[in-house]
């Protein structure tokens, strides 16, 4: 919770936390007790609390690694206490605890730091898989970090890193992330109305924050079956550190070690990110740069057909950020990025006639830009500004080999599109106190996207009543760039409209229960149609409806137990490029319940609980088969699917993650075991048909798992 986006109000308490020895910025967590309600500071350790009456307050505030401190105010009638806090470094780890329900400025979001989503058993080497967790996050594979958000397509959402689009977040197709879980301070999820400064996305934003080096030299190697991660840190002077990390992957290896070579994704993939920071008079510059590089092969037969599918590729994100703080009232920061993404795919599929078809899919895609935002504060009201523009391109021809696997397309279609284009935004934002405890929140952004004439605007309203329990309304409109792989002639924005209502009880400082309903409805989705002679063509005329209910219970990390249980019910229906009928979305899973727990009452040991019992994926079912080219000789079978999509079977997974720390030579690490599908359920990933569809194969999910590992910090 930044202090440039709190509200500024007649009786308040603000201030600042620092580390009493190096006087670095803490991000501390600040507990009012005479009000059970908690507060934590922005990357500046600065403060500032909601509205409060007259009267004495005590105070506490912590952060891990550093003794806790109370402290007693008095706030007088239109008075601000200011406060300089220090803090001192102990032995003794106190836990943090997120406090987003304290946030009276965002809705639909959702914050969760490094220590909770490393001990979410199969999250700690993918931040993508935290994400599945969370209320209206429905993920179509256990082999999959990807994700449909309250109804969305994949391609629906965006990632942020330290203000940075990421263009390629995923390895193929997505099994895994680019980010070494190491270096991620903490993530946040936005799955409803987000505020004006993100854009080109209907469905979600996930904001990562990166590690920052501290005045200490610090590093962490961890190595499993799965993957080995290394990390640096380093402070060359008090103006200059850095930090380096690499990450490779032997998920084939040991699945392949486990007798299971057949029907899955046998990946390698190598990932570099490194990040220098300079901090002067003028400001704090950065300098990061993230690579990565994969490698997979897809193999299956059946009925002595043989579907085979080889990727390899790369993807470069390169950036230059400057950051300044003017006094307490306006913050700047500014982003020149650029990043890149090259895929090469080649497919084999059996014929008609029993030869081998092959196809191959080339990708690449270019973007560059600069980014401006400033955050001020003028008489009382937070506004914030920003702007930004580049340049865009975006390679594909072949056909959407993607598709293949998921069985959503045929084969030999193909989609060819070069193009380039500049596009650029403006967005601004204000957030006041309307009325006592209420805060309306207004801000529109317009987008110029590229290939698209004219530009769009997007309102974004929210009205917020801040005490406890904290209730909700938001209601926006959010567009995003359709995928231009369709070929698409005259090209329209998508966009959704979102309506948000929540309420959000603050049951104890370490207990939040929530509950949010939302309704979406889209506009301008790429759909298929078919000329008279029956060539097929794409248009942005599609729409689609997606509404739900989202009940939590959240127990923050402090203390020695952590974590929520959710429920989602949802409904979703919209057209697609894909199918000409106004159906079920793609995946789509109308109940998922989660459990996460995790613990560490056992001094040493750690233990992390997901179990997952959801509805099983939608998906279209084969009733029958028709020859592609009537009344000649040449031609394919194709399947005929029903007009209704139908569900996969009910799917339920539990996953255990155990660690113990220990102390070596100096050196503080961990052992850890983790084990995915504890009882081996075999949930269905769907059906592969032969080439005349007589028969079918079913595929089906990640088997039980193992894996050992070892962590260690110096």
């Amino acid at each position: 919770m930044n202090l440039v986006v709190l509200l500024i109000f007649t009786n308040l308490v603000a201030g600042k936390v620092v580390d009493i020895e190096t006087a670095e910025p803490l991000q501390a967590h600040i507990t009012i007790e005479n009000l059970n309600q908690i507060i934590f500071c922005d990357s500046l350790g600065e403060f500032s609390t909601p509205e409060i009456t007259v009267g004495k307050y005590n105070l506490t505030i912590s952060h891990v690694g550093f003794e806790n401190k109370s402290i007693e105010v008095t706030v007088a009638e239109n008075d601000t206490v200011y406060l300089n806090i220090t803090l001192n470094q102990t032995m003794i780890p106190i836990e943090p605890i997120d406090v987003q329900s304290e946030k009276p400025v965002t809705i639909s979001v959702q914050t969760i730091e490094q220590e909770e989503f490393q001990n979410i058993p199969g999250a700690e080497k993918d931040v993508f898989r935290a994400v599945q967790t969370l209320p209206g996050v429905n993920a179509p594979s256990d082999y999959l970090g990807i994700m449909y958000v309250r109804g969305g397509e994949l391609y629906e959402n965006n990632v942020f890193l330290d203000g940075i689009e990421i263009l390629s977040p995923y390895h193929y197709f997505g099994v895994g992330s680019v980010f070494n879980t190491d270096l991620i301070e903490r993530f946040e999820f936005y799955s409803g109305t987000f505020p004006a400064r993100y854009g080109d996305a209907m469905s979600s934003v996930l904001t990562i924050e990166s590690r920052e080096p501290t005045n200490k030299t610090a590093g962490d190697m961890s190595l499993d079956f799965m993957e080995a991660n290394w990390l640096y840190l380093c402070p060359v002077n008090n103006k200059l550190s850095f930090f380096f990390s690499a990450k490779r992957n032997y998920l084939g290896m040991l699945l392949k070690s486990f007798g299971v070579i057949e029907d899955i994704i046998l990946p390698y993939y190598l990932d570099f990110q490194g990040k220098v920071l300079f901090n002067s008079n003028i400001g704090t510059f950065s300098v990061s740069g993230l690579r990565s590089q994969e490698e997979s092969d897809i193999e299956t037969t059946f009925d002595y057909d043989k579907l085979k599918i080889e990727i390899d590729g790369k993807s470069h994100s390169f950036a230059t950020s400057w950051y300044k703080q003017f006094m307490r009232e306006i913050r700047c920061q500014a982003h020149l990025f650029y990043g890149n993404l090259e895929r090469h795919l080649y497919g084999e599929a059996p014929g008609p006639y029993g030869e081998t078809e092959t196809s191959t899919e080339e990708v690449a895609v270019e973007k560059y830009g600069i980014s401006i935002n400033t955050f001020m504060k003028i008489s009382g009201i937070d506004c914030e500004i920003g702007c930004g523009g580049g340049h865009y391109s975006f390679m594909h021809s072949g056909p959407k080999v993607e598709d293949i696997l998921y069985g959503i397309e045929i084969f030999n279609f193909s989609l060819d599109v070069d193009t380039s284009d500049y596009y650029g935004f403006l967005y601004a934002t204000q957030r006041f106190p309307l009325i006592k405890n209420f805060v309306f929140e207004c801000g529109g952004r317009i987008d110029r996207f590229p290939t698209i004439q004219g530009i769009v605007f997007s309102p974004r309203v929210q009205l917020i009543y801040i005490k406890n329990p904290v209730v909700y309304i938001g209601y926006g409109h959010q567009h995003q760039l359709p995928p231009l792989e369709y070929e698409l002639e005259e090209i329209q924005s998508s966009y959704a409209r979102c309506f948000n209502f929540g309420i959000e009880y603050l049951i104890m400082p370490t207990l939040l229960t929530k509950i949010e309903v939302y309704n979406k409805n889209y506009n301008n989705l790429v759909s298929e149609h078919y000329t008279d002679i029956q060539e097929k063509y794409f248009e942005t005329d599609g729409y689609g409806t997606a509404s739900g209910i989202e009940v939590s219970l959240r127990r923050y990390r402090i203390g020695s137990f952590w974590g929520w249980i959710s429920y989602t019910y949802s409904l979703s229906k919209r057209t697609s490029p894909y199918d000409l009928n106004y159906t079920v979305t793609h995946g789509h899973r109308p109940h998922i319940f989660n459990i996460i727990f995790g613990t560490n009452s056992i001094k040493g040991l750690e233990l992390g609980i997901k179990f997952q019992l959801a509805s099983g994926t939608a998906y279209s079912e084969v009733i029958g088969k028709q020859w592609s080219n009537p009344g000649f000789g040449s031609g394919d079978w194709i399947p005929v699917y029903a007009p209704e999509k139908t569900y996969l079977p009910l799917y339920q997974r539990l996953d255990l993650h155990i660690e113990k720390s220990f102390g070596l030579f100096g050196f503080n690490g961990a052992f850890y075991i983790t084990i995915l599908n504890v009882f081996n359920h075999q949930n269905i990933q769907g059906y592969f048909y032969n080439y005349d569809v007589t028969k079918r194969k079913t595929f089906y999910m990640i088997p039980r798992v193992p894996l050992l590992g070892v962590r260690l910090k110096f």
